[in-house]
Formats: structure tokens, C-alpha cells, sequence
């Protein structure tokens, strides 16, 4: 939970970076609104999602490792692809 925590900071340092050095100032508020309600409004389909997961499955431990298991993989994948980027902005 900790290596996720820290890679999920990251991921978001260098994103909020990322948008404010290549989106313009005057949209800068739209763009973090959008977002804001973009992942709200998205967690309905994974309350759903989860909700049928946990009624298949009879152990929930294995849902939790294969969601965390596929987190971190897909965090590792995208820390290359976010530190280019930040260097080629800089």
C-alpha cells in the first residue's frame, strides 16, 4: 500500500505539472473542473463493477490482489512515459 500511495502521488505531481506547463492559463480551472467531475462521475461503474466481482467471486482476498496487481503494473508502465515527457517540457 505504501509503493502504491507514493506512486499515485507521483503520478499526480507529474500530471498537474504536465497540464500546467502545456495547457494555457486561461482554461487551466475548465480542465482541472472536467477532470474533478470526470472521476466522480466514474465511480458509480466501479461501485457496480466491484458489486458484481464480490457476488461471483467467494473470496475477496483474490479480487483485491489481482486489482492491486494490476495497479502497480499499470503505474510502472506509465512512470517511463510521464518522466520523458516532464524532462522534454522542462
Amino acid at each position: 500500500m505504501i509503493i502504491l500511495g507514493i506512486s499515485i502521488s507521483w503520478i499526480n505531481i507529474a500530471t498537474n505539472i504536465y497540464f500546467q506547463t502545456t495547457v494555457p492559463a486561461e482554461i487551466l480551472g475548465k480542465l482541472f473542473s472536467l477532470l474533478q467531475t470526470a472521476a466522480t462521475a466514474s465511480l458509480p461503474f466501479g461501485t457496480i463493477t466491484y458489486t458484481f466481482l464480490f457476488q461471483m467471486l467467494s473470496n475477496g482476498a483474490i479480487i483485491f490482489i489481482i486489482s492491486g496487481l494490476l495497479m502497480i503494473s499499470y503505474l510502472l508502465f506509465l512512470i517511463p512515459s510521464f518522466h520523458k515527457s516532464i524532462k522534454n517540457h522542462q
